[in-house]
Order: C-alpha cells, then sequence, then structure tokens
C-alpha cells in the first residue's frame, strides 16, 4: 500500500446486519411458497368436504329418529339399534340404541358396555393413560321397547 491510498474499513456489523436480512427474506419466501400451496389445497378440499356434509345432512335428515342414544350424556335422537358385545341373542337387554359416534366408540373397543338385569347399563371407559371408569346409568326407553320386555 501505498501512502497516499485511504484505508477502507469494512464495517462488520453493517454485512452481518445485511447478511441477516437477505436470510430473513429468503425465509419469508419460502413460507409465502408453502402458504400459497397449502391454500390450493385447501381450495381444492372444500368444496370436497361441503359436498360430503351436504350428503351427510341429508342421509341424516331421511333416517327416522328413534329412541335417544343411550350413552351417558348423549340426546342424539338419530340412532341404530346394535347388539352388545358379549350379550347373547337370548338375553332381553342384547340390543343397544347407540348414535353413529358411540357405534364407532365401542366396535373400536375404548369404551366397553355391559347391560344389567336390573335394566341398567354399565358403561366402562378406557382412557390411554389414564385408570378405567366405569359409570352405571338407567337404561333410556323409547316408545319402541316399552311392550318388547
Amino acid at each position: 500500500m501505498s501512502e497516499g491510498e485511504p484505508m477502507t474499513v469494512i464495517d462488520l456489523q453493517d454485512q452481518r446486519e445485511a447478511r441477516r436480512r437477505t436470510q430473513d427474506e429468503e425465509f419469508r419466501a419460502s413460507r409465502e411458497r408453502e402458504l400459497v400451496a397449502l391454500e390450493r389445497m385447501v381450495a381444492k378440499l372444500v368444496p370436497l368436504v361441503e359436498q360430503w356434509l351436504e350428503y351427510e345432512k341429508k342421509e341424516r335428515a331421511e333416517r327416522p329418529r328413534g329412541p335417544p342414544c343411550e350413552a351417558p350424556h348423549c340426546r342424539d335422537t338419530i340412532t341404530t339399534l346394535h347388539g352388545i358385545p358379549g350379550a347373547t341373542p337370548d338375553d332381553p337387554q342384547a340390543l343397544i340404541s347407540l348414535c353413529d359416534t358411540h357405534r364407532y366408540v365401542v366396535r373400536g373397543g375404548r369404551v366397553r358396555v355391559r347391560a344389567n338385569r336390573d335394566d341398567t347399563l354399565t358403561w366402562l371407559f378406557c382412557p390411554v393413560g389414564c385408570a378405567p371408569r366405569q359409570v352405571t346409568v338407567r337404561r333410556k326407553r323409547g316408545r319402541r321397547v316399552r311392550g318388547a320386555r
């Protein structure tokens, strides 16, 4: 270096700030691209979900209303009769009225149901990571069952 040339001082702080800004812009751009891709997927799925909901609504409207679901605290009246697991067909209490949600739970084994002779149902809930909980409730009797005893 000669004595007449001015020395240039590199400002490392400005370089770090510029590098941070470009990384931040790249990150934001990648997030924007992912958001656009997700919006495209949602736009394709929304009509399918709406169509399915309409179908479900129509099916529920055509399904005859029955007695309320016999699960504790459930008031759904769109139910079907299902056999209680472990009950024999000779038992007068072999059928239980369940809504779709509780039917899937009972069939899946997360909840067990037992019909007792004293016109009650014993529900055994087996949550993951907790102790099983047992609830005994009186059967909900609808108009369909009164004469069937």
